[in-house]
């Protein structure tokens, strides 16, 4: 956790916080992980890699999906809720990361059996529109709010520092942010620029999330296509 804290609840049914999903993932010894993700596609989830990171003592036995999760008129509200085993879902971790456990290499995607919603983020690197964008925004489910409501940070884009693997930037973030996207809306199109990783990377000076490259988002287009509800 870095910075003074500068959030604001989500009380809107807006668009893009459809795009944004609260994900309980529960693993053996009855671990449970409270997390954020996005979705780049109708069937096709982006989170931080140690959400969904494994080892031989921590297998990830299924999840809970909360999509459109909100405060309403005091109360925490969700538009529909999914749980999948792991039978179900298929994952993929960056290989850099599942053996280093690296920030710069902390994203995952999900596949989901089932197409679950009909608009998501559209993805682009930070520098092809930075020139174009005053903001940049995390949306999450943040642990000291109970995990139970959609917070949202947002920062100059000027504030935002670009690192060959990562976006640094000085949003507040709390656990249950891992996974949060790091976006930026372009007239009607909301671009998913990054995934929120850690409030302490490297020296402990700033948050950081990985950053989509045109390398990664390559990569990212061919799960999708490889994963396509059929």
């Amino acid at each position: 956790v870095t910075k003074p804290e500068n959030r604001t609840e989500i009380t809107e049914a807006l668009k893009e916080n459809n795009f944004i999903a609260h994900i309980v993932v529960h693993r053996n010894r009855r671990r449970t992980f409270n997390a954020t993700v996005s979705f780049i596609a109708p069937n096709v989830l982006i989170g931080a890699g140690h959400s969904f990171r494994e080892r031989w003592y921590t297998k990830v036995r299924k999840i809970e999906l909360f999509i459109g999760q909100r405060n309403e008129n005091g109360e925490n509200v969700y538009i529909e809720k999914y749980v999948f085993s792991r039978d179900e879902i298929k994952f993929w971790v960056d290989p850099i990361f599942q053996k280093k456990g690296s920030p710069d290499f902390d994203f995952a995607l999900v596949s989901l059996p089932k197409n679950i919603v009909s608009n998501y983020f559209k993805m682009n690197t930070f520098e092809k529109v930075k020139n174009e964008i005053e903001t940049v925004r995390i949306n999450g489910y943040p642990g000291d709010k109970g995990n139970k409501a959609l917070w949202t940070k947002k920062t100059s884009a000027q504030n935002v520092t670009v690192k060959e693997n990562v976006l640094l930037y000085d949003m507040f973030t709390y656990t249950g942010d891992s996974g949060a996207p790091i976006w930026s809306r372009l007239k009607s199109t909301y671009y998913l620029l990054g995934v929120h990783g850690t409030g302490n990377y490297r020296n402990g000076s700033c948050n950081a999330g990985i950053r989509l490259t045109s390398k990664r988002i390559k990569l990212i287009e061919k799960f999708i296509n490889k994963n396509k509800s059929k």
